[in-house]
């Protein structure tokens, strides 16, 4: 039998002004054929696990594409064509595949289409015919649509946020196509919508309210009929016109096996809503606070500037902040700004320089601002991620280096990364349990890698796309009533009419 895998993982955030290009996946991975195996190797990611149960025996594994991008905004049109057509080259020159297994975020919008995701789905259905089963990945923060739903014959979502089980959540892929190859069994997905978004800087299945219904949705996994029940809770800056959470069931039996499930798992994603705010600090509280505590590393989650959320990661706010409060201790930020960046390379170690940092990207929200320090020490950015999350996978800053003022060490880089392992900071020579204040621009996935040292986590409340405060972004596209822009007693009606 022959499985072809794939992936082509992008999320996008709609606010963002950072456009999605092809550069946007090869500074994480783009990889085709044979590559993909080789370069990713024991690597946490959904192609490994679905390795993990594909590799050897009487099944031929045919790797196509792997490619994965920082999130951003929309995918521009001619990024993604090259991808797709890439992608279904490679599906065609494999011949009849049996199936395919194909990890996706679930929330890729193009620049003229809000479901990437299933548009690439139709095309890789009309390439592989109807009778090829496809499994597919998605993100605990999809965006679950009709049309991927419909495509593919079974998705199946991360059960962990901060996202430590990309490989396993492969492997249970695989899994479910295994069993269909070998039974003749075809499942179907189920799914139902709840009208709510939701910040996702109070989103951890570690701990209330998100862990219980992850584990009702694994007790409800034991029935053979609904082996794989995935949770959505959607990352909220998409502003399209099926937005919304979701709980899907992957079914082997008929609507009544899964309706149980959708019914309790929904009902209990709605009593989330309130739950999911979150008293965030302020700047200056958090500051203050930190710089009296006994202990240390104290983290600050930059929310509203994460490019894992799809931010440019140009946020000049902390680092002003931080100077006005007179910080005395070392601290350590980062900051994406390509001609700040450059200047320093120019200029060389050890030089003094007055750079503006700030805003480069992201004009909205943040303005250039000028300040003096000195080039500390400079790097090509590339470095590999060695926590849960992503270990293995490579990173590319482009340019980048220390900007020293004073007791702050900003890490200034040409592009956007993921922000959420201590692996950035060490690369450029800094670590972080030394310093007094780390900041770090994700409101969640960091938690995976610095909560086992941290002395303490301040969230706060920071300007950007990323804002935990939806009503101060311009949603023009998703359904009505939604929460929390409508009226609860409205919403709630709306949500209990799915069946």
């Amino acid at each position: 039998m022959k499985i072809a895998v794939g992936a082509v993982i992008q999320e996008a955030n709609t606010f963002s002004p950072v456009p999605a290009t092809l550069e946007s996946f090869e500074r994480t991975f783009y990889l085709k054929g044979e590559e993909i195996p080789r370069k990713l190797g024991d690597s946490s990611t959904e192609i490994t696990g679905f390795y993990d149960v594909f590799s050897g025996g009487r099944f031929e594994v045919v790797p196509t594409l792997a490619a994965m991008a920082v999130s951003g905004g929309r995918l521009e049109r001619g990024a993604y064509n090259v991808l797709r057509d890439e992608l279904i080259s490679r599906l065609r020159s494999a011949g009849p595949v049996d199936g395919l297994l194909l990890a996706l975020h679930g929330a890729m919008c193009l620049e003229d289409d809000d479901d990437g995701d299933g548009e690439l789905l139709a095309e890789i259905r009309a390439t592989v015919g109807s009778d090829c089963l496809i499994f597919v990945t998605h993100d605990l923060h999809a965006n679950l649509t009709q049309k991927v739903a419909q495509l593919s014959d079974g998705v199946v979502g991360y059960h962990t946020t901060p996202h430590v089980d990309h490989r396993s959540t492969g492997a249970r892929a695989a899994r479910l196509l295994l069993r269909s190859l070998e039974t003749g069994e075809r499942p179907r997905n189920y799914f139902r919508k709840i009208p709510m978004m939701a910040p996702s800087v109070n989103m951890n299945t570690g701990r209330q309210p998100l862990g219980p219904i992850i584990q009702r949705a694994q007790q409800f996994e034991a029935n053979p009929l609904t082996p794989s029940i995935s949770a959505f809770w959607m990352q909220p800056w998409l502003d399209v016109e099926e937005a919304g959470a979701a709980v899907n069931v992957v079914c082997y039996g008929v609507f009544e096996d899964a309706f149980n499930p959708l019914k309790e798992l929904g009902d209990a994603m709605w009593e989330t809503r309130d739950q999911l705010s979150l008293t965030l600090w302020s700047a200056r509280d958090a500051i203050r606070d930190a710089v009296r505590q006994n202990g240390a590393p104290n983290i600050f989650a930059d929310t509203g500037d994460a490019p894992s959320g799809g931010a440019a990661g140009d946020s000049n706010y902390l680092l002003k902040e931080l100077l006005s409060e007179g910080v005395a201790d070392t601290t350590l930020l980062t900051l994406t700004d390509a001609d700040a960046a450059r200047k320093m390379h120019d200029a060389g170690e050890g030089s003094l320089l007055e750079l503006r940092l700030g805003g480069a990207i992201d004009r909205t929200h943040f303005a250039p601002a000028t300040f003096s320090g000195r080039v500390l020490r400079l790097s090509d950015g590339a470095f590999r991620y060695s926590g849960e999350i992503a270990n293995g996978q490579q990173a590319e800053m482009g340019l980048a280096g220390i900007f020293e003022i004073g007791p702050l060490k900003v890490v200034v880089h040409e592009r956007p990364v993921f922000t959420h392992d201590p692996a950035l900071y060490r690369s450029v020579g800094l670590e972080p349990k030394e310093a007094k204040i780390v900041v770090v621009k994700t409101p969640t996935q960091f938690r995976a890698c610095y909560e086992p040292f941290a002395h303490k986590i301040y969230e706060l409340d920071t300007p950007g796309v990323c804002t935990t405060n939806l009503r101060q972004l311009e949603f023009k596209r998703i359904p009505r009533p939604m929460f929390p822009f409508d009226s609860d007693d409205v919403v709630e009606t709306a949500q209990r009419s799915w069946s």
